[in-house]
């Protein structure tokens, strides 16, 4: 049995940049993706969205000069499918940051073949949890990019098959467990999250983290005391918790617990 299609539409404003994703689609993965159209403004990306329902778009964050042109989009659609954000490089960082926070997926301009099979076999997989999932992102990058205080954004943690929105300033710290990780919080409760710790300090650290040790990635903003006595520094954090610092990781928490402190 041949695998069902995803309805796409391709929003981007470069005609270069659109043909170029048009091409490596049909070349390349013509039997998991159905280009439906490419249209290139906010009102064509609209009316393509409300004509064709489609389940994924890939959507370029500015359009024709509009920075808020896929905000304008997704303000007027029903969010009933999935996204690959597509962006220059080093454009507008802060929205980077709230997409890599919300688990949506981004490509990078100019874009190449390998860019591709990553997140087209992540949504391939997704595609049956669609509606629930996609509504808990994009809610979710919407809030992140319009935050001013990195501790009130917020993080998409999956717990088994749940998917729960978890604010910044409510973790304290990240403890391995293998292929999970166990995130502790302030309402003294834990859970099990699926994701190695490493998934979660790449995307942590810009919002106030650091990894201490092999095992313990903590929120800086939730330091109670940190003693330097010792070879081995030892932190106590709002929870009580005792925690010491690996010798290599010295430098660089110094760094950056003086660069989140600086008034």
């Amino acid at each position: 049995m041949e695998p069902r299609r995803i309805k796409t539409i391709i929003i981007e404003d470069e005609i270069y940049d659109r043909k170029i994703i048009e091409k490596i689609l049909e070349n390349n993965y013509s039997e998991f993706i159905e280009v439906l159209d490419s249209v290139s403004s906010v009102n064509e990306a609209i009316n393509a969205i409300n004509k064709n329902n489609p389940e994924l778009l890939f959507l370029d964050i500015e359009l024709n000069g509009n920075r808020n042109g896929a905000f304008d989009i997704l303000e007027k659609v029903k969010h009933n499918f999935k996204i690959i954000f597509v962006t220059a490089k080093n454009e507008q960082d802060d929205l980077l940051k709230a997409i890599r926070l919300s688990c949506i997926d981004y490509l990078i301009k100019p874009t190449k073949i390998s860019d591709f099979e990553v997140p087209i076999k992540k949504i391939f997989e997704q595609i049956n949890n669609l509606k629930q999932q996609n509504l808990h992102e994009i809610e979710i990058f919407k809030h992140n990019a319009s935050v001013l205080n990195m501790q009130e954004a917020k993080i998409s943690l999956q717990e088994g098959f749940t998917y729960k929105p978890t604010t910044i300033r409510n973790i304290i710290r990240c403890e391995s467990q293998g292929n999970y990780t166990r995130f502790y919080y302030l309402d003294n409760t834990s859970s099990l999250i699926n994701g190695n710790l490493k998934l979660f300090e790449d995307r942590l650290t810009d919002f106030g983290f650091f990894r201490i040790s092999k095992t313990d990635l903590i929120n800086l903003s939730h330091i109670k005391s940190f003693s330097r006595k010792n070879a081995s520094w030892e932190l106590l954090l709002i929870d009580n918790k005792i925690l010491f610092i690996s010798p290599q990781k010295k430098q660089n928490f110094l760094i950056h617990y003086n660069n989140l402190h600086v008034s």
